[in-house]
C-alpha cells in the first residue's frame, strides 16, 4: 500500500494522521484532487474538507469503478453521519474516538483495499491470458481511440508487432 491521504482543517484529523504514522503508514497531507488517486490507498478527511471538496472526492471514488478507495470522515460527536454515508463515505469516525478503535477500523478498510487490488490483478492476468491465447485477432482501444492491447493473432493479421502499435491510433490499422 502506498499511503493514506489525510486532508484536514482541524487538529483532530491531524492527531489520527500521527497515529497512522506511528503504526507505519505513510501519511500524505494534501488537498484532495484526482491526482491524489495515484498516491493514496485511503482518504481521511474532516467535515470542512468533505464539504469543500465533495465533487473531487466523488470523482476519486468513481474514477475506477471496480477499485475500492476507502473514504473516512471525521465528525464531531453530535454531527449527523447519515448524509455523509449516503454520499459515499465508507466510514465515519466520531470525536472523541479511542485511538485503538480508529486504527482498527482503518486497518479493516485498508485490508479491503488490498483485497480489491489483488482481485483486480487476478482479473487482469486472467483477461491477458485469454486475449493472448485467442486464435482470433483481439485489439483493445481506449476512449481516445488509442490501441491498448494487441494480441499475437492481431500481429499476424496486421503484420505489426505489438510494441509498434500500443499507444497508436486505431486508424493506423485501417
Amino acid at each position: 500500500l502506498k499511503g493514506v491521504l489525510v486532508s484536514n482543517s482541524d487538529g483532530e484529523t491531524a492527531a489520527y494522521a500521527r497515529l497512522l504514522e506511528e503504526c507505519g503508514y505513510r501519511v500524505l497531507d494534501m488537498a484532495p484532487s484526482e491526482d491524489a488517486w495515484a498516491v493514496a490507498d485511503l482518504l481521511l478527511v474532516d467535515e470542512a474538507i468533505a464539504t469543500r471538496h465533495g465533487e473531487v472526492l466523488d470523482a476519486l471514488k468513481r474514477r475506477d469503478g471496480d477499485r475500492f478507495l476507502p473514504c473516512v470522515l471525521v465528525l464531531p460527536a453530535q454531527a449527523d453521519s447519515a448524509q455523509w454515508l449516503d454520499a459515499g463515505f465508507d466510514d465515519v469516525v466520531r470525536l472523541p474516538a479511542q485511538r485503538s478503535e480508529v486504527l482498527a477500523r482503518l486497518r479493516v478498510l485498508l485490508r479491503l483495499r488490498e483485497h480489491s487490488l489483488e482481485a483486480e490483478r487476478l482479473s487482469t492476468a486472467r483477461n491477458d491470458m485469454i486475449v493472448a491465447s485467442s486464435i482470433d485477432a483481439v485489439i483493445a482501444v481506449d476512449h481516445r481511440g488509442r490501441i491498448v492491447d494487441f494480441n499475437p493473432a492481431a500481429e499476424s493479421m496486421f503484420q505489426y508487432p505489438r510494441e509498434a502499435v500500443l499507444g497508436e491510433s486505431f486508424e493506423l490499422l485501417a
